[in-house]
This record gives structure tokens, C-alpha cells and sequence, in this order.
């Protein structure tokens, strides 16, 4: 599958050696699996960075890829039409761009790296794992969603420029850690965690409330508030 060009599965898929020796196939273009699997046997299947898997799967990557590896640039959109989870049995992966694209949304189950992601549609659920951001995020028709217990958000170098978060979010920890990350709280509702760690960058409370159940600890960045800002510690 080369760059550029688009293979769409309407059923599943098996690929398998004829040989019997174990082959390696790359593949640089767009794979639409819809809920179909690919299956694979004596066969090591690699996802370049220039890849895009988009999957509906309601086990997402390994429901629709098993035993698929991938480059740390590979693009994931997840677009089923049922609850899907990230679908990443490795330790905190390392993804390229992941777009959030199921109304009934997805939740992540596992730590993870993006470079960039958007949410279109649906709710992204950290559940309780840690997603790191290391590039871009938007999200213009769901949002992101977690739980105080075990959910963090991680701003990591060189992520850079304006983060906006403007609904609802409860978290374990946020963490700020990218020298020129600006993390804007702009809306009306709260945003709560346990504890907050501002190592580098900046965080805007403006016309929002943080809660704080238990730590605030800032080790070389900045906290901004506004003349309708609420900051409640403890």
C-alpha cells in the first residue's frame, strides 16, 4: 500500500506467507478497515509515517490491526458507530496524530504520546490513564473527559502555543511541562484536580474556575488569572 493510495476492507482480511518464511510488508498509505480485522500469519506488518489507519473497531488499533506495529508519526482516526477503547497494549505508545471521530466516543487504555490530537466528535475518555501532548490539540464537537481518581493530562515539549480547555474536565494531575505551552482555562465551568504541576509554560485560569483538591507545585512557570478567574485550593 503506497503512499497516497487508499485500500477500504469490506470484510476481513488475511495476510499470510505462501512460503512459510516470514515476510515484512510496509504500508505508507490509508488503510480504511471499517470493523474488519486483518490477520496475519508469518507476515510482520509495519505502518510507515506516512500511514493512516482509521479504524471502527470497538477495540480500535489491535481490534482491527492485531500485531500491526507502526511508526511514532503513524495518523489514527477512530470512527466507529459503538463506544471504542485506543485499542495500544504497548506502554505508553508513541503516536503520530490521533483524530477523534465516534459520536458514541473512545476511551484511552493506556498511557499515550500524541503529536497532535483533535477531537471532532464524541468524547475522548482518559479513563485512568495519562495522555501526554507533545504537538496540537483541538476538539470542535466533543470534548475531553476524565475522573479525578486516575486521569492526567501532560503538556510536553516542544508542544507549543494556545491549549484550550472550556468545558468540564476532572483530573488526577495536569501538568504543564513544555517551555512555550499556554494553557488556557476560557470558559464558565471548572476545571479539578488533585494536583498541578506547572514545570514550564504558562496556564490562564481567565474566565474560569481551577479547583485544586491537593497540590499546586510550580517549578518554573507561570499562573495567570483574570478579573473572573476562581482559584480554590484544598
Amino acid at each position: 500500500l503506497m503512499d497516497g493510495n487508499t485500500l477500504v476492507l469490506d470484510t476481513d482480511m488475511n495476510i499470510e506467507s505462501s512460503t512459510g518464511v516470514i515476510h515484512d510488508i510496509t504500508a505508507g498509505g490509508i488503510i480504511d478497515c471499517g470493523t474488519n480485522v486483518v490477520s496475519l500469519f508469518d507476515v510482520n506488518f509495519y505502518l510507515l509515517n506516512t500511514a493512516t489507519a482509521i479504524l471502527a473497531h470497538p477495540d480500535g488499533f489491535q481490534g482491527n490491526l492485531p500485531g500491526t506495529s507502526y511508526s511514532p508519526q503513524t495518523t489514527f482516526i477512530y470512527n466507529g458507530t459503538v463506544v471504542q477503547s485506543t485499542g495500544f497494549t504497548n506502554n505508553s505508545p508513541n503516536v503520530g496524530l490521533m483524530s477523534i471521530e465516534n459520536s458514541s466516543g473512545v476511551v484511552l487504555d493506556s498511557d499515550i504520546v500524541v503529536d497532535t490530537l483533535e477531537i471532532f466528535d464524541g468524547n475522548f475518555n482518559l479513563s485512568d490513564f495519562k495522555l501526554s501532548i507533545a504537538g496540537a490539540f483541538s476538539y470542535t464537537g466533543g470534548q475531553l473527559i476524565g475522573n479525578i481518581a486516575g486521569s492526567a493530562l501532560e503538556f510536553i515539549a516542544p508542544a507549543n502555543g494556545d491549549f484550550f480547555i472550556n468545558t468540564d474536565l476532572h483530573l488526577d494531575s495536569l501538568i504543564i511541562d513544555s517551555e512555550f505551552a499556554e494553557v488556557r482555562l476560557d470558559g464558565t465551568g471548572f476545571l479539578y484536580t488533585n494536583n498541578t504541576v506547572l514545570r514550564l509554560g504558562q496556564l490562564f485560569i481567565e474566565d474560569a474556575n481551577l479547583d485544586i483538591q491537593e497540590s499546586l507545585v510550580n517549578e518554573g512557570g507561570v499562573l495567570h488569572g483574570g478579573p473572573n478567574a476562581g482559584l480554590i485550593i484544598g
